[in-house]
């Protein structure tokens, strides 16, 4: 897995994770997931979420 962070404009953070997936006794799965995280009061609300699962066939 990895992951990479960036800060944005207006207090946000963009965060985008790739990796594998696996499930019961099937191959893995590539997938990638992109979060837009905006802090408000100390607390981080999730402001976009983007999740892409690879599926190769």
């Amino acid at each position: 897995s990895t992951m990479d962070i960036q800060p944005t404009y207006d207090n946000c953070i963009l965060i985008v994770v790739t990796g594998s997936l696996k499930a019961d006794n099937d191959p893995p799965m590539q997938f990638t997931e992109t979060f837009l995280l905006r802090c408000i009061n100390n607390s981080w609300l999730v402001i976009n979420n983007v999740f892409r699962l690879i599926l190769q066939g």
